[in-house]
């Protein structure tokens, strides 16, 4: 493990689970690490919310998914000023990611490189308008300029405001080459009846992101510190003892601040 300090920022929906792979591609990355974690109660969105986001969207596909994305939005802004490292990581829950050098290669691309101000792994491969689109959900920035990102505002798009603000900042968003390395996105959700839907393999390796749980897939939950972290030495105990064949929920409410 190198020393290069990342804060991890992860959004769970109130009373869902991370899976095992998930945890187990986090732990093997080769970098100082620290996971943050808001697993508390979602924000709910108002009738006149809704509303207003309906006029706004072109469908009600679209108008769906901006309510779906508050609640996920709102915590992931309150996790901001977690943690004191360089570097921040926003990891949605169901991103698996691909390699153990990932986050370590993405730091350095940012030392490297002053003009780029974002960058990550793409996951939402089947969604063709949506390749080389550095989503929030796998996106790392430093985190002085993080700082300087203004809450969003009259969009549910948080990596497009994210974008257009480090734009502001003279600074691009650069996403790697999904046809040479991509992430996983292991859950999907139709906005219109918010439910889970079923996985077809990763249009781009054929990977099976969400296949049919083992039968005796053990259930665990781990108690986050009172700043929202998990302790890393917890998760490569889960990891030893189950492999990633487990699915873990997190029994302290969300941190406040």
């Amino acid at each position: 493990m190198n020393a290069t300090m990342i804060d991890i920022l992860t959004p769970v929906r109130h009373g869902e689970f991370i899976r095992g792979d998930v945890i187990a591609a986090l732990t093997a990355q080769d970098v100082d690490l620290t996971w943050y974690v808001d697993s508390g109660p979602d924000r709910p969105v108002t009738p006149s919310e809704r509303e207003v986001l309906a006029i706004g969207s072109c469908g009600d596909f679209w108008a769906g998914q901006k309510c779906h994305m508050v609640p996920i939005i709102t915590k992931r802004r309150a996790l901001a000023g977690r943690g004191s490292g360089p570097y921040v990581f926003m990891l949605d829950a169901d991103i698996l990611l691909p390699m153990p050098s990932l986050l370590g290669g993405l730091a350095r691309a940012l030392d490297r490189w002053s003009d780029v101000g974002a960058t990550g792994a793409v996951y939402h491969v089947d969604w063709p308008c949506f390749r080389y689109h550095v989503a929030a959900g796998c996106m790392m920035v430093r985190r002085a300029d993080w700082e300087r990102v203004q809450p969003l505002r009259g969009t549910a798009c948080e990596c497009f405001n994210i974008k257009t603000a480090l734009e502001r900042l003279g600074k691009r968003t650069v996403p790697i080459d999904p046809y040479r390395l991509h992430a996983h996105q292991w859950k999907r959700v139709d906005f219109r009846t918010a439910a889970v839907t079923p996985e077809a393999p990763c249009p781009m390796c054929g990977l099976i992101r969400n296949p049919t749980e083992p039968p005796r897939i053990e259930r665990v939950e781990l108690s986050l510190g009172s700043d929202g972290s998990a302790d890393r030495s917890a998760l490569e105990e889960l990891v030893r003892r189950h492999g990633d064949a487990f699915a873990v929920r997190f029994g302290a409410s969300r941190p406040e601040g």
